[in-house]
């Protein structure tokens, strides 16, 4: 893939991976990712992007445009709130949720009576309790109408 970085067309990218000035290159490769056409070019070279749930947001929106990735993995899910992982799923044509159920919930700083009126307002089901559930919590409870294996056992590499 690295060998594609000659072609023309990656130059821009190429000036980018290759500047030495850090902080430059961060802010030039931020405005890169905001373009969905510059980064089918940047997924042609890197075809995986790691990111935070949270920053998955600046990944390509350009002109009310967005970019969608094949296959979304949010690894640790029992420890993430539903808000912030709906940020990268909502950009996911696939999605892999990697937790374990019985760790840590989400650490939520929201008033519990809060959400409790909230979900009364707005008639949310339990399944979607910001205060209590974890998009792992969250998906095990709708499963009925998705795909999903649950290991029963764990190995360790």
């Amino acid at each position: 893939h690295l060998e594609k970085l000659k072609n023309p067309i990656y130059d821009e990218l190429r000036k980018i991976v290759f500047n030495d000035d850090i902080e430059t290159a961060r802010k030039d490769f931020n405005n890169y990712l905001k373009n969905p056409d510059k980064l089918n070019l940047l997924t042609d070279i890197f075809p995986i992007i790691l990111t935070t749930n949270v920053s998955s947001d600046r990944i390509g929106f350009y002109d009310n445009k967005m970019f969608t990735f094949d296959l979304v993995v949010i690894d640790e899910s029992s420890q993430c709130d539903i808000v912030r992982s709906l940020l990268p799923i909502s950009r996911g044509k696939n999605l892999v949720l990697v937790g374990d159920p019985n760790q840590l919930k989400p650490v939520i700083l929201m008033n519990s009576r809060v959400n409790d009126v909230l979900m009364k307002k707005y008639d949310i089901s339990e399944c979607y309790n910001y205060c209590k559930k974890s998009i792992l919590d969250c998906i095990l409870d709708i499963n009925g109408k998705l795909n999903f294996v649950l290991l029963k056992n764990h190995y360790r590499c």
